[in-house]
């Protein structure tokens, strides 16, 4: 159950896509719920917006414990992800209902609200506290990273660590320099941007002149940190950083395929509420990773496990500029791409994470033959 599974420029709905696709090739007939694609509403907007969209979710919250209801005899465990606000208690009602039969799992992507309630409105703390109460009804709660389940943990619940993944992507040779012997290179800041992932000091270390060599960077995606971005750029930089449209799938994969390095960015303040999957679309196809951010998360632990890239603070500009030089020594870059890429084979590809999910699910007891149900009849 994930409100919003058929957005598809939506990461989390891919990660769960490629989890229910795994699980039926492994003989557990899954199907995904969500709100029906025409009834979709945008996060921000007009008081209207806003309104339709939470009645959007109510409606989706009835209408999918209804349909469940209705197959809970064909129905040995239930999901629940994130959003809507409240739906583990959907997940609850399930096990209640029979008598503990059906396991019910919170699956956890976001903590942004629970763990960050000083910065919120009286609305958001008002969700933030109706998403705990959620968690603490759950028979199971299942985290993408280790600084997540901390998070969990002072609130006093003990849920699993099952890592993220990423599907493979196609990886590209190594560009060749040119006749002076310089290359080009070539920086990717691809998705979402929202305050908690800054990228205003990355810019300022962009337009120092102790930069002596070629690069470019591309962004691509949407949000209040890469709004501020520009203003950032002196006009030394400024020549240097495009905005191209934000990209379809297929053009997303041609930027991962053109870029030597992924900008990876997580506020100190928000570690521990998610784990970017950008760190490992950036290992899947071979490329070295620069995250700004803590070393306490969850990716910035697994970029230097893989010895993969570097890992800086996000306001420390003398740290980014040590690092872009760092990733200009062509040596340094193709061990950390090579590194890349062997780390998310043995680590994080999607059949690695449904294998974990798949213990996971024979562990609590939900394992049994379901009634297949297509995954565009079960969207509520």
């Amino acid at each position: 159950m994930y409100g919003y599974a058929a957005n598809q420029s939506d990461a989390v709905s891919r990660v769960i896509t490629e989890l229910a696709e795994g699980l039926r090739s492994q003989g557990i007939s899954t199907v995904v719920l969500g709100i029906k694609p025409m009834r979709l509403r945008p996060a921000q907007g007009t008081l209207l917006t806003k309104v339709l969209r939470l009645t959007s979710e109510l409606s989706y919250l009835l209408s999918v414990s209804s349909y469940l209801l209705r197959r809970r005899r064909s129905i040995h465990a239930v999901i629940s992800v994130d959003v809507p606000s409240g739906l583990p208690f959907v997940g609850a009602m399930l096990r209640r209902v029979t008598h503990g039969r059906i396991r019910d799992i919170a699956w956890v992507m976001d903590l942004y609200r629970i763990a960050r309630p000083q910065e919120l409105g009286l609305f958001s703390k008002l969700r933030a506290r109706l998403e705990l109460a959620a968690l603490t009804r759950a028979a199971h709660v299942v985290t993408i990273g280790e600084c997540m389940t901390k998070t969990l943990a002072a609130h006093d619940l003990s849920p699993v660590t099952i890592p993220l993944w990423h599907a493979k992507m196609p990886i590209s040779a190594t560009q060749e320099s040119d006749g002076s012997g310089q290359r080009d290179l070539r920086l990717l800041y691809s998705g979402s941007a929202r305050d908690i992932h800054p990228l205003s000091a990355l810019g300022r270390s962009l337009g120092s002149r102790s930069l002596d060599f070629p690069w470019s960077f591309r962004v691509v995606g949407s949000g209040p940190g890469i709004d501020d971005l520009p203003g950032s750029l002196n006009a030394r930089a400024s020549e240097r950083v495009t905005f191209p449209p934000r990209a379809s799938t297929t053009g997303w994969a041609e930027n991962a395929v053109w870029a030597d390095v992924h900008v990876v960015s997580l506020a100190e303040s928000a570690t521990g509420t998610c784990v970017p999957s950008k760190t490992y679309a950036a290992m899947a196809a071979g490329k070295a990773v620069l995250f700004l951010g803590s070393e306490e998360g969850q990716a910035a632990k697994d970029v230097i496990a893989a010895e993969c890239g570097l890992v800086v603070p996000t306001s420390d500009t003398n740290a980014i500029l040590h690092a872009l030089s760092r990733l200009a020594d062509p040596t340094f870059l193709a061990r950390c791409q090579e590194n890349a890429r062997t780390f998310y084979d043995a680590h994080r590809t999607v059949s690695r994470g449904v294998d974990s999910w798949r213990g996971f699910l024979d562990e609590v007891g939900s394992r049994g033959d379901v009634q297949d149900v297509r995954q565009g009849e079960g969207q509520a």
